[in-house]
């Protein structure tokens, strides 16, 4: 009953500040892992069903981080492999 009231309460306008902080999980890593542990033990419900949307909202940027992060690595790659074209 607490955590359901936990989750209702993170919802209002009070805790906007820390949704805003997930919108880089990356450097909030531990509060992200703490509402996966609270996710964990919340029963099915209205609060577990809102509570996982939010964390998978959560996984979509960091799934979009790193598909960025590896197509700038594919066009650093595809430069010095221009390079060493270029040289031979």
């Amino acid at each position: 009953l607490q955590l359901t009231q936990f989750v209702q309460l993170f919802e209002s306008n009070v805790f906007s500040r820390f949704r805003i902080l997930l919108l880089n999980p990356r450097y909030n890593l531990n509060f992200v892992k703490t509402l996966y542990g609270i996710l964990m033990i919340l029963p099915q419900g209205k609060a577990f069903n809102i509570l996982n949307k939010r964390i998978k909202n959560i996984e979509m940027i960091m799934n979009l981080d790193e598909d960025y992060k590896d197509q700038k690595n594919i066009k650093t790659e595809k430069v010095k492999v221009n390079k060493e074209i270029e040289e031979i």
